[in-house]
């Protein structure tokens, strides 16, 4: 059984409706800033972002209330 991020217990909408969101399953990693950003080229730390549908090896079911 595969179970997808949005079942997953590390997985977070990311609170606009749409397909994507957050995975906190590790902490952010290091992440090069986008173009216009304050300082384009830095690191900054980023949560990973994944699609509702998307899956890893590391997923563990939310818990039912």
């Amino acid at each position: 059984m595969v179970i997808e991020c949005r079942d997953c217990r590390f997985w977070e909408e990311a609170g606009d409706g749409g397909p994507s969101g957050i995975c906190r399953r590790f902490a952010p990693r290091p992440t090069l800033l986008e173009y216009g950003a304050d300082l384009p080229g830095d690191l900054a730390p980023k949560w990973p972002v994944t699609h509702k549908a998307d899956w890893c090896g590391e997923a563990q079911l939310k818990p039912t209330p």
